[in-house]
């Protein structure tokens, strides 16, 4: 952008032969008659940090605050100016609420509406992938509970990002790209020996870059944006995202309102526009038990509806499989079963078609102990089913006698076919319906 000083505009327009208050004065009427366009260069030359935040200045970079590309550049060149880059935008957005909320704009002001047809033609880049199919930019909500996992599943990944290794040895790693992972509640021994065990032969890895303590949001903002210039950091990690909130501003300190919740995400979301990267922020799940996987978040809707996608690993005490239940919202949602073996998670399958494939040999297992037809209430029964899992036990019931794995003995009674027996490896752990 070019830029024009006071004394190059007094020269212009043949005030060079005035006294310094005559220059003062014309400097004052020029302003008042410059556009919004040529006061920005102004401020941006030679505004001090604390003339940054003069009304007039506030003012006219207000007019510039929807504009993603010169915002960025104000940006810049306020920090070159010793200015927060966090606090100016605070300061303009707040200028922007108190003289400009429901007052209606000069047509100047208007930022002018893109047409679909501008838009059809557009080219607009494809998000970023840091894992096919898995992991791409954007803002990742991952909700698990205490103990069962996540920190360590969310490790391996970032170690999968950092190296282009396969992760889950399934999801491929288009290129390797440097990460940040704030672990705010695990120390050097634990991460190096989780590290060592999801990959023995690991010696150097210099994309992955570790820190175990960060300020808090909004200070934290800034700071990681600073980190994400110097580094280039392509995926960022926050484990756990409770130690960067801020306590809430309601009485007594309580959950959070909707409000608040977007004030602290917005930030995060606009860093996010103006560097190609993903952030996943790990936070636990309420401790009472959901019907639906997202339903356990912590936090109010505004949490969810903040992000760009939702991960819950859904996981029992002591048992080595798990589901990873993604909602996107740019692709449909998905359900993964994944396993852990030798220190590190693996995929295994869709999960609902192998939840349904546990469902299976956990009915035929039973059938062959008991080796003689049974009701489905005797089944439950024998297996430790929910009596409210009945209607789902009917409907296995009856794929397994349309796909020969089963037979109908007499009426309301089931018996496992001899070939089924087998076939079906049984040996596998069995895991109770949930």
């Amino acid at each position: 952008m070019a830029e024009l000083s006071s004394d190059e505009l007094i020269a212009k327009y043949g005030g060079q032969d005035l006294s310094a208050s005559g220059k003062e004065l014309l400097k004052r009427l020029m302003w008042e008659e410059l556009s919004a366009e040529d006061r920005l260069p102004l401020v941006a030359s030679e505004a001090n940090a604390e003339e940054w935040f003069a009304d007039a200045a506030i003012d006219t970079l207000g007019h510039f605050r929807s504009d993603a590309q010169r915002w960025g550049w104000i940006r810049a060149r306020a920090r070159n100016a010793g200015v927060n880059p966090w606090d100016l935008q605070q300061a303009v957005d707040g200028y922007i609420e108190r003289h400009r909320n429901g007052a209606e704009p000069a047509l100047d002001d208007l930022p002018r509406p893109q047409t679909l047809t501008e838009l059809l033609h557009e080219d607009i880049p494809e998000p970023v992938s840091l894992l096919d199919g898995l992991l791409h930019e954007g803002m990742v909500l991952f909700g698990g509970k205490s103990k069962r996992g996540k920190s360590w599943l969310m490790f391996d990944l970032a170690i999968s990002v950092a190296t282009g290794r396969h992760a889950l040895r399934h999801f491929a790693c288009p290129r390797p790209a440097p990460v940040l992972y704030l672990a705010l509640e695990d120390g050097k021994k634990r991460l190096q020996t989780r590290a060592r065990m999801i990959q023995a032969n690991l010696t150097t890895v210099d994309n992955l870059h570790l820190l175990y303590t960060f300020p808090p949001f909004p200070d934290g903002i800034t700071q990681l944006e600073r980190y994400i210039q110097r580094y280039g950091f392509q995926l960022v990690v926050i484990d756990v995202l409770a130690h960067l909130e801020q306590a809430s501003k309601a009485k007594g300190g309580g959950e959070k309102g909707y409000h608040e919740v977007y004030e602290m995400f917005a930030p995060l979301q606009a860093l996010r526009r103006q560097y190609p990267f993903a952030i996943v922020m790990l936070t636990h799940l309420r401790k009472q038990e959901a019907e639906e996987a997202f339903d356990g978040l912590h936090g109010s809707v505004a949490y969810q509806g903040a992000q760009d996608v939702l991960w819950v690993l859904e996981r029992k005490p002591k048992d080595n499989d798990a589901l990873l239940h993604t909602s996107d919202k740019d692709t449909e949602d998905q359900t993964l079963a994944i396993t852990f073996v030798d220190g590190h998670w693996e995929y295994v399958g869709e999960g609902e078609e192998y939840e349904l494939d546990k469902e299976r040999r956990k009915i035929l297992r039973v059938l062959s102990d008991e080796s003689r037809p049974m009701t489905i209430v005797e089944i439950m029964k024998a297996a430790g089913i929910p009596d409210a899992r009945y209607a789902r036990v009917r409907q296995i019931l009856m794929t397994m006698v349309r796909d020969d794995i089963l037979y109908r003995a007499q009426r309301g009674r089931y018996a496992a076919s001899m070939h089924a027996i087998k076939e079906w490896s049984l040996d596998d752990k069995d895991v109770p319906f949930k």
